[in-house]
């Protein structure tokens, strides 16, 4: 468990704060790059407790300003978008994709150049990749190097983003993706063929839930990288093998799934970003490096789950109706009694059950927490280390091959080591679910 304080730290992510600090060394997803369009509606963007508008403009270029208009700080959502620039429709104020003011028209001609020079209006480094916006939010002076993973050189069609609103805070959204022992236990109903509105699953992922489902307690290894961690799930099997479920995590929010491996090209990639410190968006980006997706495997990767890929979480129900849970189905044999929901619905659930930031001075954690610690403190310690003026860990380095970060799962034989196996060059006859 940890002290009031460290839960504190861990949790609150405003400007300010010492985890607010650590987080705004880094790049965020703010807004999937669809969503703007040239000369489109401004998109809200609530992020680490605070308020911009993302746009796109007339040359497709991307902007990305604090919400207020620094005049009279009613919100630019609310702007025209026009002319490479957002235009204020209280007085008319203009500014462009860089955040400098171009037009005052309610200002006298001679005063309107000395007063656009002075206007603080705030704007923020940005990158397009991977259908994703990314924002930088820390000091414009010293801005990270962009952490270009594998998926945001591919083509648009090859890439899938979604993007799930939670009610809970952002590390509850993380350690929910860390946890790996859940799977078996949580999503056991996933496999439940009494479930009408079941998933077909491919015969890798069902292999993979099944042993999971067999085999709840995991043994966790973790072994430190530069940009954070690479953690194995190890099941030993009754036939001498170990099953390994290898994880690449990267420093602050990404987690590299090993789930889907039975065709090494599709992969997953999950991150939990603090909306503010009581909501976060859980961004999933499901990628294939060989080819385009394949007519209908998005829409059955994604069966269940709500229309919207901005925000692809059906909340029916709340915690007044125990989120819509059907005990019916639950005496029928379906274990979470969320039958025909997106398995991430369920982790959304347990998730919000908690409150919105959870007390974790009163948890009992077991060895199948190991993960979860390691990144508490990982995260405490640098944010801490911040303060005192040392790196925080984890920021993002050109040191560093993102693109080489991968996952897996394999079956080892008796003897082999799990931190000798690289997903990169896992060939078509190792034996991976």
């Amino acid at each position: 468990m940890l002290s009031q304080e460290d839960n504190e730290t861990l949790t609150r992510v405003g400007e300010g704060s010492p985890m607010g600090a650590l987080l705004r060394t880094h790049w965020h997803p703010a807004v999937r790059a669809e969503r703007l369009i040239a000369d489109g509606a401004p998109v809200r963007v609530r992020l680490l407790g605070q308020d911009f508008v993302a746009f796109r403009a007339t040359d497709g270029r991307v902007g990305f300003f604090d919400e207020a208009c620094p005049h009279r700080r009613t919100s630019l959502a609310l702007a025209r978008n026009e002319g490479n620039g957002l235009r204020c429709i209280f007085h008319g104020w203009k500014f462009d994709v860089s955040g400098k003011t171009v037009d005052i028209p309610t200002e006298p001609p001679h005063r309107c150049a000395a007063l656009m020079r002075d206007v603080p209006l705030r704007h923020y480094p940005v990158r397009e990749r991977g259908g994703v916006i990314w924002v930088y939010l820390g000091d414009a002076s010293d801005v990270a190097p962009f952490p270009d993973f594998e998926f945001t050189a591919l083509p648009d069609a090859h890439v899938e983003v979604r993007v799930a609103i939670v009610h809970c805070n952002w590390f509850q959204g993380l350690e929910a993706v860390l946890d790996s022992a859940h799977l078996g236990v949580l999503h056991r109903g996933q496999l439940d063929r009494k479930d009408t509105g079941h998933v077909a699953l491919t015969q890798g992922v069902a292999t993979n839930f099944s042993l999971a489902s067999r085999h709840t307690s995991p043994r966790f290894e973790i072994a430190p990288t530069a940009y954070g961690f690479r953690e194995a799930a190890l099941r030993e099997l009754d036939d001498g093998q170990t099953f390994a479920k290898i994880r690449e995590f990267v420093a602050p929010y990404y987690s590299f799934l090993p789930g889907f491996p039975e065709i090494q090209s599709r992969r997953m990639l999950v991150a939990a970003v603090p909306i503010d410190d009581e909501w976060c968006a859980q961004w999933c980006i499901y990628y294939r490096l060989d080819q385009p997706f394949e007519d209908g495997e998005i829409e059955a990767r994604w069966q269940n789950a709500g229309p919207d890929k901005n925000n692809f979480y059906d909340r029916r129900e709340g915690p007044s109706t125990h989120w819509g849970q059907d005990r019916a189905a639950m005496a029928a044999g379906h274990f979470s009694g969320f039958p025909g929901r997106h398995i991430y619905e369920e982790d959304f659930v347990v998730q919000e059950a908690m409150g919105p930031i959870v007390d974790r001075t009163r948890e009992y954690l077991g060895s199948s927490d190991k993960v979860i610690i390691h990144t508490r403190r990982a995260m405490i310690g640098a944010a801490r280390a911040l303060q005192a003026g040392r790196p925080g860990w984890g920021r993002p380095s050109s040191d560093i091959d993102y693109r080489a970060i991968r996952a897996c799962a394999v079956f080892l034989p008796p003897g082999q080591a799990w931190q000798g196996v690289d997903a990169r060059i896992l060939g078509p006859n190792q034996r991976t679910t």
